[in-house]
């Protein structure tokens, strides 16, 4: 609140911490793969992607897919 008052940005600052390991290009294949092809498993993305299976499921809950 201080900051809002005296006129200071409220926005957040970049924060340290483990980088993505899905970049933008790879968060969109992986939105297509999901959408498209019904049946196939976060574990099967998992392997296509090469990441674990909760790092597929964190992704496509925030890119608003309940999979």
């Amino acid at each position: 609140m201080k900051r809002y008052e005296s006129g200071l940005p409220c926005e957040d600052k970049p924060r340290q911490g483990l980088p993505a390991k899905l970049n933008k290009q790879q968060l969109q294949k992986l939105k297509n793969s999901a959408e498209n092809h019904v049946g196939t498993s976060q574990r099967k993305l998992a392997k296509k992607f090469k990441v674990s299976r909760p790092c597929v499921q964190r992704n496509l809950k925030k890119i608003g897919l309940k999979y």
